[in-house]
């Protein structure tokens, strides 16, 4: 949502955004521990895929964001501690 787009019944779960202001690396953290438990966890292919919003064929969000290791503490200083740009 910060970045300008989501994904509905990705991110936006069906138009309500439930996971909206969690960072994407950290939903990428929370999947691999419920994976660790879990008795039938996620497909290794769900955790290692590029993230895109499959907007066009072969897109990445890599192509016009920076990488979610990146971006994410950006959007954390930009968003919830209220950091003007080159105010770091």
């Amino acid at each position: 949502m910060s970045v300008g787009y989501a994904t509905l019944y990705g991110d936006m779960a069906g138009g309500f955004a439930v996971i909206k202001d969690v960072p994407k690396t950290l939903v990428y953290d929370v999947c691999r521990c419920i994976n660790k438990l879990a008795e039938r966890p996620s497909s290794e292919a769900v955790m290692t895929k590029a993230p895109t919003a499959e907007l066009r064929p072969n897109q990445k969000d890599s192509d016009s964001l920076p990488e979610y290791s990146v971006l994410d503490p950006i959007l954390k200083a930009y968003v919830e501690d209220d950091k003007a740009s080159g105010r770091y």
